[in-house]
């Protein structure tokens, strides 16, 4: 059996938000983005941080492991230096995007950036899309979410 290597994650450089790109029905989490990814030959979930479609967050994979997500060429965003987080959703229920997340999705992201800006003050907050010609993911704008939630502060 070949063991499938995966390297420390040496800096937090960045708080990359990405989505699931399922369907609201498909209320999936941890387990089944483990098993997803697991048959893609990772040894575990690439995400981080899972946000489900009722606002919990549960952890993915471990923070001090890099991730399994990034595959960019496009920017200095890689997996030894981000935390991932994705957010359940992202596709209507005839398959194309939609920014359908729940209000609790939208809280939960919010504090959770928050809580990691603090363990990491310097990570700069971005969107899968900003790294990756291949998609818009998440379907909205990190920015303006998080510029809402300052100006809340």
């Amino acid at each position: 059996m070949t063991r499938v290597k995966h390297s420390a994650r040496k800096t937090t450089d960045y708080i990359l938000v990405a989505c699931s790109d399922t369907p609201p029905i498909d209320d999936i989490g941890f387990k089944e983005l483990n098993h997803a990814h697991l048959k893609l030959g990772w040894f575990s979930c690439g995400f981080h941080k899972i946000v489900r479609r009722n606002g919990e967050v549960e952890d993915g994979r471990d923070e001090e492991i890099g991730g399994g997500f990034v595959e960019s060429e496009l920017s200095a965003v890689t997996n030894a230096n981000s935390i991932s987080i994705c957010m359940i959703g992202g596709l209507d229920e005839d398959g194309d995007t939609d920014a359908n997340f729940t209000f609790q999705q939208y809280m939960s992201l919010m504090m959770l950036i928050q809580d990691l800006r603090v363990k990491y003050p310097d990570a700069i907050v971005i969107s899968h899309r900003e790294i990756s010609q291949h998609t818009d993911s998440p379907y909205f704008d990190v920015h303006e979410l998080m510029n809402v939630s300052m100006e809340r502060e």
